[in-house]
């Protein structure tokens, strides 16, 4: 299994690139996802906005109207389910911070198990990113900040107790 996590803005051209087989495009809502030419059950589109923690009361559900869901997280799980060894997925999002390695993590946890896919995600080698204006190269624990709701949500879901959250707070330096 390959992976490639990026900002929206490079999303397209690694597509090609990287010769993708699977997407997870991830954006705010009213934003235009970018355009792949690939199957749609090899393509999730969503649009959320990047809150970490759960809208608790009515002006908060009226203020950030499009937080991460639960059935955004199941999509993951079923997504994920169709990878294979040989499956190259790229997940992006606005800045490929957040949102995208939180879903690539979610997504990837049906094959490799929960541990080995926190383990991916942050061993990623992060070069040329474009727009963090840091050294050329830096390991993916350094950069990513997995959306730490998508994150509760999945752990919930998989009935982990608290693990992958454990896991993800121990190998990301956020």
């Amino acid at each position: 299994m390959e992976l490639i996590v990026t900002p929206k803005h490079k999303a397209e051209e690694y597509f090609k690139s990287f010769g993708a087989s699977h997407v997870i495009s991830i954006c705010c809502p009213g934003e235009d996802h970018p355009q792949f030419s690939i199957g749609s059950d090899r393509l999730i589109k969503k649009q959320f906005y990047d809150i970490c923690w759960e809208p608790v009361s009515e002006i908060d559900k009226a203020r950030y109207f499009a937080p991460p869901s639960r059935d955004f997280v199941a999509d993951l799980l079923t997504f994920g389910g169709q990878y294979t060894e040989e499956t190259r997925l790229l997940s992006h999002c606005w800045a490929g911070i957040s949102r995208s390695s939180a879903s690539a993590i979610i997504s990837m946890i049906p094959l490799l198990g929960y541990k080995d896919s926190v383990a991916k995600v942050a061993a990623l080698e992060v070069s040329s990113y474009g727009i963090i204006g840091k050294a050329a190269s830096m390991p993916g624990s350094e950069l990513f900040c997995p959306n730490v709701l998508l994150i509760k949500y999945a752990d919930e879901a998989l009935g982990l107790s608290g693990r992958l959250i454990d896991l993800v707070n121990e190998s990301f330096k956020y």
